[in-house]
């Protein structure tokens, strides 16, 4: 299995205000231990190491960070 990410928060297509917002999601792999997750809050753009908030068991992790949401359209992008 290859190494995955996905966004848990906030949900797709979700309205949030602007200012300060939690993302929140999980990463695997089936080879090995997750060493880095990235995420971008402009389309791909720019990426920022999150920060892992658990180590699960099997290489797994779960991460969480805040970014500044501008008004308008936000496009979130999670890579491990």
């Amino acid at each position: 299995m290859p190494v995955r990410s996905v966004i848990a928060a906030p949900e797709a297509r979700a309205r949030v205000p602007a200012g300060r917002l939690r993302v929140a999601g999980y990463a695997w792999s089936g080879y090995g231990a997750v060493r880095r997750v990235e995420l971008s809050a402009d389309g791909g753009a720019t990426w920022q190491d999150v920060p892992f908030v658990e180590n699960g068991r099997r290489a797994w992790v779960r991460w969480e960070t805040d970014v500044e949401a501008a008004p308008g359209e936000l496009t979130l992008m999670a890579r491990a």
